[in-house]
């Protein structure tokens, strides 16, 4: 499509799984403007509060939302969320299984992952 149309410029969208960030990786993609979907970004914080907090939390949905609409609209949110996140880890050693504490260091490492895809707002 570039080579009729140079003038137009590429958007890669990826909704956060690791195949779709990988698939942004192409050649082809090189030129392209990368975006992560912010739902998909928004239910990997999600995940990441309840395997801090526990699913019915009151603390960790407003965590969540704050977090969420940080990330949405504020310039430098996903730094900020990412930063929240690695403080939740670290907090989180010798508490809670095993397990949250996996889960919630996978969530950060996504959104470390995934942070040259989430443009700050503006």
């Amino acid at each position: 499509m570039l080579v009729i149309r140079p003038d137009l410029e590429m958007v890669a969208l990826a909704d956060g799984a690791e195949d779709n960030g990988r698939s942004c990786e192409r050649p082809v993609d090189d030129q392209a403007t990368k975006i992560v979907d912010h739902g998909h970004a928004s239910q990997h914080l999600r995940a990441a509060m309840v395997a801090y907090y526990g699913d019915k939390s009151v603390e960790g949905r407003a965590e969540y939302e704050r977090l969420r609409i940080l990330l949405r609209d504020q310039p430098g949110g996903a730094d900020e969320v990412i930063a929240a996140l690695s403080r939740l880890v670290r907090k989180m050693r010798g508490k809670r299984s095993k397990r949250h504490r996996k889960l919630l260091n996978a969530e950060r490492t996504d959104f470390q992952n995934q942070r040259d895809r989430m443009d700050d707002a503006a």
